[in-house]
């Protein structure tokens, strides 16, 4: 029985999935943080631009992000 499980690649080829898969998920999850900071900082600017722009009265927007 023992022969047989050093023998056997079964356990082996999961761990290695196992890996790749926590790989791919990490690589995943920190591009997303990154774009997702990004997107929040260029909405941010947008907006106060657009605000800004649309302010012909002078009463001054008031939004913030």
């Amino acid at each position: 029985m023992q022969r047989r499980f050093s023998l056997s690649e079964d356990g082996a080829v999961t761990i290695d999935w196992v890996v790749l898969t926590a790989a791919a998920v990490g690589i995943a999850v920190a591009g997303i943080s990154t774009v997702a900071g990004s997107s929040k900082t260029t909405s941010c600017n947008v907006s106060a631009a657009v605000e800004k722009a649309a302010d012909y009265d002078g009463t001054g927007g008031g939004g913030t992000c």
